[in-house]
């Protein structure tokens, strides 16, 4: 009865130990994976940030703020050309007609 006792004991103490080295595996291959994303995420970060200098974002926003400003100039300057073109034509030409 020792003997099979001993027996279970050791393959018990194997399966288990077994069972841990897995566990340990996965959860170190987690942490690495983690890690890795971790880091891939903080690059992009920093390059949308800028990291100190002007980023992608900043960039970005620069460019709108831009587009903005010559779309206001179209804007003006069609709302002036509809009201000289609108001014010629209601008050010039009927009187170039007499």
């Amino acid at each position: 009865m020792g003997d099979q006792l001993q027996l279970l004991l050791t393959e018990f103490r194997a399966f288990r130990d077994t069972e841990w080295r897995e566990f340990r595996e996965s959860v170190s291959a987690w942490q690495q994976e983690t890690g890795e994303r971790v880091a891939q995420l903080e690059v992009k970060a920093q390059d949308l940030s800028g990291n100190g200098q002007p980023g992608r974002m900043t960039i970005a926003e620069q460019g709108i703020a831009a587009l903005q400003r010559v779309r206001y100039w179209q804007l003006g300057a069609a709302a002036a050309l509809s009201g000289a073109l609108t001014l010629v034509l209601h008050y010039l030409l009927p009187r170039m007609r007499y």
